[in-house]
């Protein structure tokens, strides 16, 4: 019997394009024949390690987690992880290489900052790192340590999965992410740089582009919330954060998901105040119908 264990998808629209052909014909009748099980999955060879792998993965565009808001010296952080295999009764242990960082800068609000690595036990500690038993998923979790580097560098965590008796890395597999005490960050999600379209770094339509200054005030009309929109803002907090920096969050979120409340209560004001007290060297205001980098009146999406 075969020590490999592949599970495919039940679409079989996926497989006439192996119809023909000796070894069609063979990758056919496997098809066919676990064709019963319901998700996609991956090969993996059950006499070996499981895989660790991050969830997540490295990118210039990391997440930063800023004690800017903060009181307290220490943030916890956590980075969650997947098991590809079989899942155990009983928990077991993974590793974690630190590595040290080849950036040197990284770019928030039209300012270049320094990168540095941070240091275990100094920057921060880290959790026990486990599977749990009969689960696949498990975190890391690491507890942040303000120190005053932080005022005016970017600390760097850059890590993979290493090698241990239970479980092998994924090749390739790394995450990153950015510990800072300085001003308020560049939100990803607020950052469209990079994208090949010739946009500015850290601009979008309906907020122009980014300064420090106009993200706090951005989050004091979303905290104004609290009190004017309780229901709204608790589910908002859920899905972005207080301080909208949880990870994933999509440019233009605020156009998507409820647009006429962020506009009313958040956008509209934030344009009006900046209109009447304009950031010098933001984008331009504009009208609807403008191409280009611009500040677009909020109004829009309040229509």
């Amino acid at each position: 019997m075969s020590k490999f264990i592949i599970i495919l998808s039940k679409d079989m629209n996926r497989i006439k394009k192996y119809e023909t052909g000796i070894v069609g014909s063979f990758l056919l009748s496997l098809l066919l024949l676990f064709s019963s099980c319901q998700n996609t999955g991956l090969m993996y060879d059950v006499s070996q390690p499981g895989t660790v792998y991050f969830v997540k993965k490295a990118s210039a565009d990391a997440p930063v987690c800023s004690f800017v808001f903060e009181v307290e010296d220490e943030i916890t952080y956590e980075v969650p992880v997947k098991l590809m295999g079989m899942p155990c009764n009983y928990d077991r242990e993974f590793v974690v290489t630190l590595k040290q960082d080849t950036m040197t800068t990284i770019k928030a609000g039209g300012v270049s900052y320094p990168v540095e690595t941070a240091e275990l036990g100094k920057d921060f500690d880290m959790g026990n790192l486990i599977i749990p038993a009969d689960s696949i998923m498990g975190k890391i979790v690491f507890t942040l340590h303000r120190i005053p580097e932080m005022q005016n560098t970017y600390r760097s965590v850059l890590m993979e999965i290493g090698t241990n008796e239970n479980f092998i890395p994924l090749y390739g597999d790394y995450y990153r992410f950015f510990i800072s005490d300085g001003d308020v960050p560049l939100p990803t999600w607020w950052n469209n740089g990079g994208t090949g379209t010739g946009l500015i770094e850290g601009w979008q339509m309906y907020i122009g582009k980014f300064f420090p200054e106009k993200f706090r005030l951005m989050l004091e009309y979303y905290w104004d919330m609290e009190e004017t929109q309780p229901e709204f803002y608790e589910e908002a907090v859920s899905k972005y954060g207080k301080y909208l920096d949880k990870e994933g969050i999509t440019a233009g979120f605020y156009q998507k998901d409820n647009p006429a409340v962020w506009a009313k209560y958040v956008l509209i004001p934030l344009y009006e105040h900046y209109k009447a007290n304009p950031i010098p060297n933001d984008c331009p205001f504009a009208e609807s119908g403008n191409q280009g980098e611009f500040w677009r009146d909020p109004v829009a999406l309040y229509r």
